[in-house]
């Protein structure tokens, strides 16, 4: 089931991502579900403010049924957004809305 994607272009006016932090979080976060996370690097050889950072986190939850199954998954993103924009409050979260997000250029 698709999660959560976020995107941060670099930047000279932006504050530095802190990812310890988040990490820790996310590792006490105390979830049975699964969370995926994917990073891909867009450089730009010629000005490196134009570099791309692109972080993918999927969440993949188990339930007996497709219902339940969607309930715990947006549970469980509503949880996860919170942390996420605690920690990273400069960044912009968006949901996934077209697998193709996830194979990426």
């Amino acid at each position: 089931m698709p999660g959560t994607s976020r995107q941060r272009e670099s930047g000279r006016n932006r504050s530095p991502v802190r990812p310890r932090g988040l990490l820790r979080a996310l590792a006490a976060w105390g979830s049975e579900n699964a969370l995926e996370l994917r990073f891909s690097a867009y450089p730009d050889f010629t000005i490196r403010q134009r570099g791309r950072l692109r972080i993918t986190m999927i969440l993949r939850v188990s339930a007996a049924s497709r219902a339940e199954a969607r309930e715990e998954a947006a549970a469980e993103c509503l949880s996860l957004r919170a942390t996420l924009k605690t920690h990273m409050p400069e960044a912009e979260f968006a949901p996934i809305t077209d697998t193709g997000e996830l194979v990426g250029p």
